[in-house]
C-alpha cells in the first residue's frame, strides 16, 4: 500500500507519508478507507504560480484520523450510540474492525455494526485494551445452549493464573466464548 511513498516521518500524534503525486496519496487514502473507519480533511496550498504560462504548483495535504478502537477492546458506548445500534448493552466488546466496527454484548450475544459516520457522531474510546488483559485458568465450562453464529453463551469458572495454587479465589463469569473455552485452558 505504501510502495509509492517517498518518505515516512514519525510525529507526536502519528505518521506523515510523503508522495510525489497527488494520485499516490489518494490511492493510500482509499486503501485505508477500505480497511478501517476513519475521517479525513483535505487542504491545498499554492506553492508557486507562473501567470504567463498559466501554470501553478500546489501542495496537497490529507489529514487522516483513524478510529481509536481495536479488536478485543472493551468499550462503553455512549447512550445515544447504544440505542442507535438497536439497544446493545453499552458495555460491549469490539470483535472486528474493518470498514466498520463490530461489537458484541457477551451477556446476550447481541452483535451490532457501527459505521464511521455513527462513530464520529458519538465518539468514544476504549475502557480496556488488549494490553490490559490478565491471564486466567479455565476450571469449568457450562454451556447455556444459546448460540448465534460462531458465538455461544457459557458460564465459566476461572481463576487468575498468577493466583492459581496460591489461594482459592475463583470467579464465575458469563462469556460468548462457549465454543472455544475448555476446562484446562
Amino acid at each position: 500500500a505504501h510502495k509509492d511513498t517517498i518518505n515516512i516521518k514519525e510525529k507526536k500524534d502519528g505518521l506523515d507519508f510523503f508522495y510525489l503525486s497527488k494520485n499516490h496519496a489518494v490511492k493510500m487514502l482509499e486503501f485505508l478507507q477500505a480497511i478501517t473507519p476513519l475521517r479525513y480533511k483535505q487542504s491545498e496550498q499554492l506553492i508557486s504560480e507562473d501567470v504567463q504560462s498559466g501554470t501553478a504548483n500546489y501542495k496537497f495535504t490529507y489529514s487522516i484520523e483513524i478510529v481509536p478502537i481495536c479488536r478485543d477492546d472493551l468499550v462503553c458506548l455512549p447512550p445515544k450510540a447504544a440505542s442507535y445500534l438497536g439497544g446493545i448493552n453499552p458495555i460491549s466488546l469490539c470483535i472486528k474492525v474493518g470498514s466498520s466496527l463490530h461489537f458484541i454484548d457477551p451477556q446476550t450475544l447481541h452483535v451490532s455494526e457501527m459505521n464511521q459516520l455513527v462513530y464520529w457522531r458519538f465518539p468514544f474510546s476504549q475502557l480496556l485494551s488488549y494490553k490490559d488483559l490478565v491471564e486466567f485458568y479455565v476450571i469449568d465450562v457450562e454451556i447455556s445452549g444459546e448460540k448465534i453464529g460462531k458465538h455461544m453463551l457459557a458460564n465459566v469458572i476461572v481463576a487468575r493464573t498468577s493466583d492459581f495454587g496460591k489461594n482459592s479465589v475463583t470467579y464465575q463469569i458469563r462469556t460468548h466464548l462457549g465454543f472455544i473455552l475448555k476446562p484446562g485452558d
